[in-house]
């Protein structure tokens, strides 16, 4: 990581950049699901790739790619000089950076527990305890469907620029996510999303004690099927939680605005694909 950063440097100067900075950053991360209580093949991902950015006359540039080629390397650092210059007649003030004193320092998220010496078979454990939990008989809904995956990532990181600076870094990260469909006779069928995710260990998954969470959400799914009523028709006044708010919000305003949407497929769908809803956010 630290050798691609330098050429990426040395290659955006020799271009012509009065400054220029590189990040690198390596990925790699595992999911583990459970449907139903069948394991499903484990899930692994790899990302690698740099990003440099360049100063030439008062004008920013940017490039990257995710091929750490020496030749790549190369053409992504020209790429990026190349475009702070054609960008340099937009600048009415050119960009100066502040004088600071370059460093070099390490730091982490450390792990009490690290996530690379804990078994599969372990992590499944996980899983299979939750779904054990879930039993109509201890529960006492009817769980058609039930979804758990469990993700881990750790990401490497190393930044460097031009003035001397050099900083390594490095971050866990587990989270686990569930969805639960429940169902009852006459009633219909409800669902629930749950996630919880830090950066830390192993010992993040130890304190969520999801077997109970899960559980309990599974009994709440059907106590709103059994005893929950249709609302009143017409037009009324709701209180709304922020969970319910964050998603209205989410989807019938965020989505709609997404850019490919706009430009593309569901450009002509979308006004009737927008709800018409008002929010007050009360705090």
């Amino acid at each position: 990581m630290e050798e691609e950063a330098r050429l990426a440097i040395e290659q955006a100067l020799k271009s012509g950049a009065q400054y220029a900075e590189a990040r690198v950053q390596r990925d790699i991360a595992h999911t583990f699901t459970l449907k139903n209580g069948t394991a499903e093949p484990i899930t692994t991902t790899r990302k690698l790739g740099i990003g440099i950015r360049v100063i030439v006359d008062g004008s920013m540039g940017f490039a990257s790619t995710n091929s750490l080629e020496s030749a790549q390397i190369r053409s992504s650092s020209e790429t990026a000089v190349s475009t702070a210059k054609a960008a340099a007649r937009l600048v009415s003030t050119p960009i100066r950076l502040a004088p600071e004193k370059s460093f070099e320092d390490n730091w982490e998220a450390r792990m009490k527990i690290d996530l690379q010496e804990v078994s599969i078979e372990e992590k499944f454990e996980v899983l299979h305890s939750i779904e054990k939990a879930l039993a109509p008989e201890l529960v006492g809904v009817s769980l058609p469907s039930r979804i758990l995956l469990l993700d881990e990532e750790l990401t490497w990181k190393f930044y460097a620029n031009s003035e001397g600076s050099r900083i390594r870094g490095f971050v866990p990260r587990i989270s686990l996510y569930f969805i639960l469909t429940a169902e009852e006779k006459g009633k219909g069928t409800d669902q629930r999303m749950r996630h919880e995710a830090q950066t830390r260990g192993w010992e993040a998954v130890k304190d969520w004690d999801l077997s109970v969470v899960a559980a309990k959400e599974a009994k709440m799914l059907g106590n709103i099927l059994r005893e929950g009523v249709s609302s009143p028709r017409g037009e009324i006044d709701l209180v709304l939680g922020p969970e319910v708010t964050g998603i209205i919000c989410h989807e019938s305003c965020g989505h709609p605005q997404e850019a490919d949407r706009i430009l593309g497929r569901e450009g002509l769908r979308l006004e009737s694909r927008t709800s018409s809803v008002t929010c007050l956010a009360i705090e």
